[in-house]
């Protein structure tokens, strides 16, 4: 449910952990939850909590609002400190994702499990914490493929487009690039470039197969 913007004569407010709070939770005898802000509908300034600070957010910390602004331990909103958000769809439109932040890495995979799955010779990845990825629409409209357990593939049952894929033992979420066009995609490695069959002469490091701290070799192979 979205709940209107904060103002003076509403007492809904954040519970300090900065998550929703259960119903009819209470902190300080008033009662708690999320407030939606006016900014993330483009009118203007962040309301989201009226005029200064509640008193259900624990002094001296930072906090982020609804909106993605933060309030500094003075209680003022931080302008300029939005997290971005990007946002894309499936082939046909019935599922709609949302990627707040920054991506943990960006490249390009050369395995033929992918190659596959794209139906490309390469595939373009970003990874993101699971945290920073959520479905916005069509939630019920996504099935996943698993062919082995640590890769977990979800696409559209309408249309059959690809999404993402999830792989629980790295803690990332692949949102492939070309799902997600307001995102600058800024490739920084080769993965799996021993089982390349598109040689791509970038300048960018190259692994064999993955580094050391996905569980790789992290042995390298030249241009």
């Amino acid at each position: 449910m979205r709940n209107p913007a904060y103002d003076k004569s509403d007492s809904r407010l954040l519970p300090a952990s900065g998550r929703p709070a259960a119903a009819g939770a209470k902190e300080n005898g008033r009662s708690l939850a999320w407030a939606e802000c006016r900014r993330s509908s483009g009118a203007g300034a962040c309301t989201c909590y009226g005029p200064s600070l509640p008193r259900a957010i624990r002094p001296g910390t930072r906090h982020r609002a609804p909106c993605g602004l933060w309030y500094s331990e003075t209680g003022k909103h931080k302008e300029g400190s939005a997290m971005p958000r990007h946002t894309g769809s499936c082939f046909c439109g019935a599922v709609e994702i949302e990627a707040t932040g920054k991506p943990e890495a960006m490249g390009y995979c050369h395995c033929s499990s992918c190659r596959s799955w794209s139906a490309g010779p390469v595939n373009a990845f970003t990874l993101w914490k699971p945290e920073a990825v959520r479905v916005t629409r069509g939630q019920d409209k996504i099935a996943t493929f698993i062919k082995a357990p640590s890769s977990e593939r979800q696409f559209c049952t309408d249309c059959g487009g690809h999404l993402m894929t999830n792989h629980p033992g790295l803690g990332v979420v692949d949102v492939y690039a070309a799902a997600l066009p307001s995102l600058d995609f800024s490739p920084a490695v080769h993965v799996n470039y021993a089982e390349t069959v598109l040689p791509m002469k970038d300048g960018l490091p190259k692994f064999k197969d993955f580094p050391a701290d996905f569980g790789g070799s992290g042995e390298m192979i030249d241009e």
